[in-house]
């Protein structure tokens, strides 16, 4: 990845930590995501930026990948960083 496509998947991982702080009990799918959260916070980025900056905040525990029925994946604050408020 060149530096300003590292630089853009740290801002996505941002606001998607952004988003989540502001709705802690909001979940979703990579392109609900892309879609509707991001663009709310000014954001645009392909579902392939999305998930590239959910990967990493999975990697960091910031959040958790939840699999439903039909092999939909929703992801979501990690469920003790929301009920302590520690998504800031």
């Amino acid at each position: 990845m060149s530096d300003a496509s590292d630089a853009h998947l740290v801002d996505v991982a941002r606001a998607i930590q952004r988003y989540l702080a502001e709705h802690p009990g909001a979940a979703d799918s990579e392109t609900g995501i892309a879609e509707w959260w991001l663009p709310t916070l000014g954001v645009e980025a392909s579902v392939l930026v999305v998930r590239g900056a959910l990967e990493q905040l999975l990697a960091q525990d910031r959040i958790e990948r939840i699999n439903v029925s039909g092999g939909q994946v929703i992801w979501r604050a990690r469920q003790a960083l929301a009920d302590n408020g520690e998504m800031n």
